[in-house]
């Protein structure tokens, strides 16, 4: 094979900063790497992966895939553009797995292929939500496309938003997923109550209420597709609150989410079967990012985070020399030295994920990492990066969705909690520049001329 040269095409030209990291980590000259493949549709022998892009070392031959959990591409390769156009009065939705038309307040969302949830082709439902304060329905102006994303800077008018003056009504797209929530910043001052006027063959989900942070739990009903906020639970809350009800993902998995459990005897918490919490229960995960937790506040708290990446682009016969997950880290408190620290364990997770998971995995106790992710050390406002060891490597699918599951080391070691322990990181549902990503460096056998065999 002849020498290798200096990659020098702009097109190919690596530029991924966590593919940059990681070649650094790994002493490779980023020189003489090449991005080859983009995202496109999965083709059978081939490593083309809607989830994931390839780049490849001139010089070692060594292969490298980057990994998330959020289509990019259409299943003809379309590339999917998460965003809202303006024409005739309207929003229309651009490229993605769906269609969403805004008219007023209504919203019409249309499945655009056959899902794995059993959703089909052209499935539909259309809402037209009424908002009212103890009793008195509150009005609103027209929907405004906000320039950017309040959640994620990252991205640009993919947001619609309708000022109700006791809260915000948002409806967010990005890829492979559209969210609708209602944005509180203080207490309104009555029971508020959100009825959809929903019709259609696809149901929302409805009942997701995410504070800000943990557990100051605020608690709704719903009454056939109406949601009642009593009074008495905005009293005394840490703000913002947003109240969720959308169609939510269009894509493979269900993403990523979280199951928590709580009990005033610890050992009962801590070995539950089942959790008394799921945020992504029947696919109604609404948060942009999960938690994680080891604490007390009046009864003992524990929650494990999931993660669901589509790594099934893979060559089947390739040989994984290193894999590194990246997680972007929101919030970390620690009172009590090490029990924050985070780890990878094999995940065993249904698909949605169901109270049941919390059990599921109280016996996997063996780390996937080199060493757990150091709460000290973990960025809030960056990725944090960390190798998994040969046992975690073992755990990645080459052909279908790689499951993980996220515990703290208190948790797993059982140990005596007696205060705060907790964290969060960004979830794939934060959208570009948040979401976990793995990138898995391999080897595949090649002829003399450098083709994939």
């Amino acid at each position: 094979m002849s020498q290798a040269l200096k990659v020098t095409d702009p097109s190919k030209i690596v530029t991924d900063e966590l593919v940059l990291r990681e070649l650094e980590r790994q002493g490779i000259d980023k020189d003489y790497v090449e991005f080859f493949h983009d995202y496109a549709p999965r083709s059978k022998g081939k490593e083309y992966s809607p989830y994931a892009k390839f780049y490849r070392d001139l010089k070692s031959g060594k292969h490298i895939a980057i990994i998330s959990g959020l289509p990019k591409v259409k299943a003809l390769g379309h590339k999917i553009e998460p965003g809202w156009l303006y024409a005739k009065g309207k929003f229309y939705s651009k490229a993605n797995l769906f269609s969403a038309i805004v008219n007023g307040k209504r919203v019409q969302v249309t499945c655009l292929s056959d899902q794995p949830d059993g959703r089909k082709l052209n499935d539909r439902v259309t809402w037209h939500p009424e908002l009212s304060l103890s009793g008195i329905e509150q009005g609103c102006g027209k929907a405004t496309l906000l320039e950017t994303d309040p959640t994620n800077e990252n991205c640009y008018q993919n947001v619609l938003e309708w000022d109700y003056g006791i809260c915000k009504r948002r409806l967010r797209i990005i890829e492979g997923w559209i969210r609708e929530y209602w944005l509180f910043t203080e207490d309104p001052g009555g029971e508020v109550r959100i009825k959809h006027n929903s019709s259609g063959n696809m149901p929302l989900n409805l009942g997701a209420i995410h504070d800000s942070d943990i557990p100051n739990k605020t608690h709704l009903t719903v009454e056939g597709d109406e949601e009642i906020i009593p009074a008495k639970e905005f009293v005394g809350k840490v703000y913002p609150i947003e109240v969720g009800g959308s169609p939510g993902t269009f894509y493979g998995s269900t993403s990523d989410g979280q199951v928590q459990v709580s009990d005033n005897v610890k050992n009962t918490a801590h070995n539950s079967a089942d959790g008394s919490n799921c945020n992504n229960k029947n696919k109604t995960t609404d948060a942009d990012y999960v938690q994680v937790m080891c604490a007390v506040w009046g009864d003992y708290f524990y929650a494990r985070a999931f993660l669901y990446l589509d790594t099934s682009g893979l060559p089947s016969g390739c040989s994984i020399s290193v894999a590194t997950l990246s997680l972007y880290g929101r919030v970390v408190v620690e009172d009590q030295e090490g029990f924050m620290d985070l780890g990878i364990f094999e995940g065993v997770q249904d698909d949605p994920l169901e109270f049941g998971d919390y059990g599921d995995h109280l016996s996997k106790t063996t780390l996937g990492l080199v060493s757990y992710y150091d709460a000290d050390t973990f960025a809030v406002d960056d990725y944090n990066a960390k190798a998994l060891n040969d046992t975690g490597k073992g755990w990645i699918s080459k052909t279908g969705v790689t499951k993980l599951c996220l515990p703290v080391k208190g948790d797993v070691d059982n140990s005596a909690i007696t205060d705060e322990n907790y964290a969060s990181i960004w979830a794939q549902e934060k959208g570009t520049g948040y979401k976990p990503k793995l990138v898995v460096t391999y080897t595949v056998a090649e002829d003399v001329y450098g083709a994939v065999i």
